[in-house]
């Protein structure tokens, strides 16, 4: 077992007659839903780059998808030309997850205060002089625009573990 970034639990299993599943536990019934309703929809659209959902259950909050090859970028060194080419393809599965779906109309508002609070917190240590209250001003302006229109993120795209 293993915890994901997001606080869920994570296993493989591996089949008797063969095939290789991963098993997922989330911490809570909304990152559970959250997670049932990507793979039941837009999920489908990225063809083989994504698992597929096998089953689900709703009062243990688990799912269990079909693995897909690769391996962990966490950790791994890999020479300059390569890392960009690795980057370029996860650009590229980027873009595929945002066009999985059409947009939808925003439900309101922009991120809470208290989350850009955390955010700036963490991002201190690499700000100039001056950009935290650029952002703080930007996020003021903000709040007076309509809602952006929404669509399918991943959420986790992130090296660092």
């Amino acid at each position: 077992m293993s915890w994901a970034r997001d606080g869920s639990q994570v296993w493989r299993a591996a089949g008797a007659e063969g095939g290789l599943w991963i098993v997922k536990v989330q911490q809570n019934a909304r990152f559970h839903q959250r997670e049932v309703t990507a793979y039941r929809t837009w999920v489908l659209g990225l063809g083989m780059a994504a698992p597929r959902l096998v089953a689900t259950d709703e009062e243990l909050r688990a799912v269990v998808i079909t693995a897909v090859p690769g391996r962990s970028l966490h950790g791994a060194v890999h020479p300059p030309a390569q890392q960009r080419r690795i980057f370029h393809h996860i650009g590229r599965l980027a873009e595929a997850i945002h066009r999985s779906a059409s947009t939808r109309p925003g439900s309101g508002g922009t991120l809470p205060l208290g989350k850009w609070e955390r955010h700036l917190v963490a991002a201190r240590p690499h700000l100039a002089l001056g950009e935290e209250e650029f952002v703080r001003t930007m996020v003021a302006k903000a709040a007076g625009l309509p809602p952006l229109e929404t669509g399918p993120t991943h959420g986790d795209f992130q090296l660092l573990h």
